[in-house]
C-alpha cells in the first residue's frame, strides 16, 4: 500500500512541476524575456529543460529518500554483484567440503569399530591406574602415619636426651667444685708446709698432724675418683642415648625418603592418568591416525665405522615414512615424503651412534595427526640397548585372597600386577610396548589361571623375568604364585602343590 501510495505521490508531484513549469515556459515566451543574454526562445526552451531536470530530480530524491532498497541498488550495486559471486564460490566450496566430509564420515564409521575397542582397552587400563593410585594413597597414608609415630618417638628420645645432658652437666658443675676442693686443700697444704718451714721446732707435731691430713687427703681422692667413674658410665648412657636417638632419625629420614619416592609415584600416575584421558579424548574427537609420541620405526644399530652413519639412518627413516603414509594417507605411492625432520637432529643422530656401541634408534611422532595430513614431523630418540633386568629380577608384586569362587578378582588382581609390569619397564627404559609371559603361548596363561583359581588361601602373585631384559625388548616374565614362602604355581613350570 505504501509503494501505491509513493507511485501515486510521485505522478501528481511530476504533474504539477510540469504544469508549472509549462505555465512558466508560457509567460517567459510571451512577456520574451531573457536569461543571461539569450533569446527568449532559448530562454523559454531552458527554462523548459530546467523544469524538467527538477521533475527528475524530485522523482530520484522522493525515490532515495523513502527507499533504501533503491539506494542499495543504484550505489551499491557493483558490490553486491562482488559478494553474490564470493557468496556462490564459498557455497561451491562448501559443498565440496561436506562432500569430503560426507566421505570421511563414511571412513570413520568403518574406523570406528576398531577404535571403540581400544577405547575399550584404554578405559580398563585408565581403571586399572585409578585402582593402583588408590592403593598408592593407601600406602602413603600408611607411611605417613609410620612417619608420624618415628617423629613422636624422635621427640621423646630428644626429651631424654636433654635429662641425660642436665645431668651430665651437673656432675660436670659437681666435678668442678671438687676440684676447687681440691685446690684450696693444696693451698691449704701449702700453706701448711710453710708453717713447718717456720716451725722447724715442732716438725715431730707437724708430721703427724701432716700425716692425718694425708690420709684425709687420700680418702677424699678416692671420692673423687668414684665420682669419675660414675661420671664416666653417665657419658657412656648419654652416647648410647645419642647413638639411639641417631638411629631413630635415621629410620624417620628412611620413612621420608619412601614418602617422597611415593609421593613421586604418585606424580608419574597422576601424569600418566592425564595422558590416557588426552589419548581418549583424542579418540573421541574423530579418525586420529596417529598420535603423539608414536613409535614410526625402530631397530637396535651398531655403527663400526662413521662413514655407515648413513647406511643405518636412511633405511629408518624411510620405515618410517612407510608407516606414516599407511597411517593418514592410505593408498599413496611409497615415493611420497611425508614426515619431516631437520637436519640438525640427523647431524646428532650420526653423532650419538657412531662410536661402535649398540644403540636402540626410535623415530616418533611430533604430535596427533589425523587422515589426510600432508606432512608428518618426527623426532629421534636414541638409548644404550643395554640390560635393564637381569634374569630372575622381580618386577611387580601383589597380595591376592583367594576364596575359590570369585574369579573376576583374581583376573583383575592378574590385570593389575601385569599391568605394574608395564609401568615398571616403562619406568626402567625398556621402549618395546611388548610383553611376554611364559612361553608366550595362550595356553600357558590359562592353565596358570585356571589351575591357581582352584586355590584358597592369601597368595603372593610376583612378575619375574624369565630373561634378561634389554632396552629393546619384549620384556619376557614368569607370573609366579607364592603361599608361606613357597612357590606353589607358576607360568614357567607345573604346580608344585
Amino acid at each position: 500500500m505504501a509503494g501505491v501510495i509513493l507511485v501515486l505521490s510521485v505522478l501528481i508531484l511530476g504533474g504539477v512541476i510540469a504544469t508549472i513549469g509549462d505555465r512558466l515556459g508560457t509567460k517567459v515566451g510571451k512577456a520574451r524575456l531573457s536569461l543571461m543574454g539569450m533569446r527568449p526562445r532559448k530562454t523559454a526552451v531552458a527554462i523548459t529543460i530546467l523544469t524538467g531536470g527538477v521533475i527528475s530530480a524530485t522523482t530520484l530524491g522522493i525515490l532515495f529518500a523513502t527507499n533504501s532498497q533503491l539506494r542499495t541498488g543504484v550505489f551499491e550495486l557493483e558490490s553486491i554483484q562482488e559478494k553474490a559471486r564470493k557468496a556462490r564460490l564459498e557455497l561451491e566450496e562448501t559443498q565440496a567440503e561436506r562432500r569430503r566430509a560426507e566421505q570421511e564420515r563414511d571412513q570413520a564409521r568403518q574406523e570406528q569399530i576398531a577404535a571403540q575397542q581400544r577405547l575399550e582397552t584404554t578405559r580398563k587400563v585408565l581403571a586399572e591406574s585409578l585402582t593402583k593410585q588408590q592403593q598408592t594413597q593407601a600406602q602413603l597414608t600408611t607411611v605417613g602415619e609410620r612417619a608420624e609415630r618415628l617423629r613422636s618417638e624422635a621427640e621423646r628420645l630428644q626429651q631424654e636426651q636433654q635429662i641425660l645432658m642436665q645431668q651430665r652437666d651437673q656432675v660436670a658443675r659437681q666435678i668442678v667444685q671438687r676440684n676447687r676442693d681440691i685446690a684450696d686443700r693444696d693451698r691449704d697444704i701449702a700453706q701448711q708446709e710453710a708453717q713447718l718451714n717456720r716451725q722447724k721446732s715442732q716438725l715431730s707435731d707437724q708430721n703427724s698432724r701432716l700425716s692425718r691430713q694425708g690420709e684425709a687427703i687420700a680418702r677424699q681422692g678416692g671420692e673423687i675418683r668414684e665420682r669419675d667413674a660414675q661420671l664416666s658410665q653417665r657419658n657412656a648412657q648419654i652416647a648410647e642415648r645419642d647413638a639411639q636417638i641417631a638411629a631413630q632419625r635415621n629410620i624417620v629420614a628412611a620413612g621420608e625418603s619412601k614418602v617422597r619416592s611415593l609421593e613421586e609415584t604418585q606424580a608419574r600416575l597422576d601424569e600418566e592418568i592425564r595422558l590416557r584421558e588426552e589419548g581418549l579424548l583424542l579418540l573421541r574427537a574423530g579418525n586420529v591416525a596417529l598420535t603423539r609420541r608414536e613409535v614410526l620405526a625402530m631397530q637396535v644399530v651398531r655403527v663400526l665405522s662413521p662413514d655407515a652413519t648413513q647406511n643405518v639412518i636412511l633405511p629408518l627413516l624411510q620405515a618410517a615414512n612407510r608407516r606414516a603414509l599407511e597411517a593418514v594417507r592410505p593408498g599413496a605411492g611409497d615415493d611420497l615424503q611425508i614426515i619431516q625432520i631437520t637436519q640438525s637432529q640427523v647431524e646428532r643422530l650420526r653423532e650419538q651412534i657412531q662410536d661402535g656401541q649398540d644403540y636402540v634408534v626410535q623415530i616418533l611422532s611430533a604430535g596427533n595427526y589425523v587422515r589426510g595430513e600432508d606432512r608428518v614431523i618426527v623426532f629421534t630418540n636414541v638409548v644404550p640397548n643395554k640390560v635393564i633386568f637381569p634374569k630372575g629380577e622381580l618386577i611387580a608384586s601383589i597380595n591376592v585372597d583367594l576364596p575359590g569362587e570369585n574369579s573376576q578378582t583374581l583376573q583383575d588382581r592378574l590385570d593389575l600386577v601385569l599391568e605394574q609390569t608395564r609401568f615398571r619397564a616403562r619406568q626402567a627404559g625398556i621402549v618395546s610396548e611388548s610383553m611376554v609371559v611364559g612361553d608366550a603361548s595362550l595356553a600357558t596363561a590359562v592353565r596358570f589361571y585356571n589351575q591357581l583359581n582352584t586355590y584358597e588361601g592369601s597368595f603372593t602373585l610376583q612378575a619375574i623375568t624369565s630373561t634378561p631384559a634389554y632396552t629393546i625388548g619384549p620384556l619376557r616374565i614368569d607370573l609366579v604364585a607364592i603361599r608361606d614362602g613357597q612357590v606353589v604355581l607358576s607360568t614357567g613350570q607345573e604346580a608344585l602343590a
